[in-house]
């Protein structure tokens, strides 16, 4: 990363624009920018719209207001001028090909660049511990929080398990901190919570690059085995707490411990996550309204770009492959339908480096009901009827079943209705909504879930 002079790195903070992909659709964008001890710039990138944070920015430079970053993973470059006044920088954001206008503006407080009421703010009525634990995989050390209410021992205590992609210990997305509003009220009605930076992320060490749920599920051991240790608390039950594929983690690791009392499965999977993926996008094209010819299309292809998942294992053939099969429909292309159809192949082409990793393999094959036939704890199943990601009634459906025909006869599952895959109060459940509703977490979930821990965990 080339250094730049301190005089130049000025410009450190927050900026926030959107990157636009249709007239209809765009997506919100944050760059943070760092300014280190030595004068060199660092930075991440949040894609406010879609839930991934903190993406390492590969190669960033500032020269005479001249802004420029490359973030290699996904293809990504920007090139633009920032103003006289230092708060807006126009220019191109460049992705596989797709080339559209992108102006940043200067956010002085990004934490409250968004309306989030529900975010809780010290002092906080309970003790509130910063900690370190190992996972069961050797070399990985999980940062967290822990969380104990101002209550006689014992008390139960919920580790929370945050869903897929990368997610610092409040589950930060979207301006929305749900970890922390859900440990904050938990902890104030009694119940002892232990949160932590997924790995590769925050204060956490572990490579990102090469891991599956499997993985994962190794973490949460490592701090089912940190809350057992505890001398200076007693705890009578440990529960672990998993939204969407943070479910499938808690149910994989209920099934290699014995020490688990209870599990609540937010937005779980109960199918296989090719399938998830299929009606996922087929919600989300019918909510936006796109032509049924190019629902067609952009299934037909994703079909085949799976099929070279299934059929190679070697990452180089499989990436030599799929993007000559996106490089050979981008050429078909008729020349009028060319404006509407132009746009996803960019956007393909970044989900297909995605699609050739550990993890998406994984998830692809993994059937979620194969964890769910091993745990035979208490189980809180939760959806919103307007859930697009984990689409609720065949989901729901699945996972209760899949708990029932195992034996176990303890089984909570409940639609909540009008919420979305966050479990916010929401119009259509689309992810666009998720950044623009202040509501963090609907109250009646969170009345739900602490009802249901005291009910099984006396």
């Amino acid at each position: 990363m080339r250094k730049v002079p301190v005089k130049e790195a000025s410009f450190s903070g927050s900026w926030v624009g959107i990157i636009k992909i249709t007239d209809a659709t765009g997506i919100r964008v944050m760059i943070n920018i760092n300014k280190q001890m030595d004068g060199r710039l660092s930075a991440t990138l949040d894609c406010l719209d879609q839930g991934t944070m903190s993406i390492r920015v590969d190669l960033i430079s500032l020269i005479k207001k001249k802004l420029r970053f490359v973030i290699e993973k996904i293809g990504v470059e920007f090139v633009g001028q920032i103003d006289k006044v230092g708060k807006q920088c126009s220019g191109e954001w460049r992705q596989h090909g797709l080339v559209v206008p992108l102006k940043l503006i200067a956010v002085d407080h990004p934490e409250i660049y968004f309306s989030r009421p529900q975010t809780p703010s010290p002092p906080f009525p309970y003790h509130q511990e910063q900690i370190n634990f190992e996972s069961n995989e050797h070399g990985v050390t999980l940062a967290g929080t822990l969380t104990l209410p101002d209550t006689k021992v014992p008390f139960p205590t919920v580790l929370l398990i945050s869903g897929s992609g990368a997610h610092d210990r409040d589950c930060t997305a979207f301006g929305h901190k749900p970890f922390l509003i859900l440990a904050d009220y938990l902890t104030r009605n009694g119940i002892a919570t232990l949160r932590f930076d997924d790995r590769g992320v925050g204060d956490s060490t572990g490579n990102r690059s090469n891991f599956t749920s499997l993985d994962l599920a190794n973490d949460v051991l490592g701090g089912v085995r940190f809350l057992l240790n505890q001398k200076n608390f007693e705890v009578n039950r440990i529960g672990l707490l998993g939204h969407s594929e943070g479910a499938t983690v808690a149910a994989l690791t209920t099934g290699n411990c014995n020490n688990i009392s209870f599990l609540i499965l937010m937005a779980a999977p109960g199918l296989p996550g090719e399938k998830i993926l299929e009606m996922q996008r087929l919600l989300i094209h019918q909510g936006i309204g796109t032509r049924p010819e190019l629902i067609e299309w952009e299934e037909n292809l994703l079909r085949r770009l799976t099929e070279v998942l299934y059929n190679e294992s070697n990452n180089l053939i499989a990436e030599a492959a799929m993007e000559k099969i996106i490089q050979m429909e981008i050429e078909a292309i008729p020349q009028d339908s060319f404006n509407g159809m132009a746009g996803v192949c960019p956007i393909l082409l970044a989900e297909a480096s995605l699609m050739r990793t550990s993890w998406f393999r994984h998830f692809l094959i993994f059937d979620p009901r194969q964890a769910l036939s091993k745990v035979q704890c208490p189980v809180l199943v939760m959806s919103g009827s307007l859930d697009i990601q984990v689409p609720s009634t065949p989901n729901l459906m699945e996972v209760e079943r899949a708990l029932l025909s195992a034996g176990n006869t303890n089984v909570t599952a409940v639609e909540l209705p009008g919420l979305n895959h966050l479990f916010q109060q929401s119009l259509s459940g689309m992810p666009l909504e998720y950044g623009e509703i202040e509501e963090t977490i609907a109250i009646s979930a969170l009345n739900f879930i602490k009802d249901w821990i005291f009910k099984v965990a006396q």
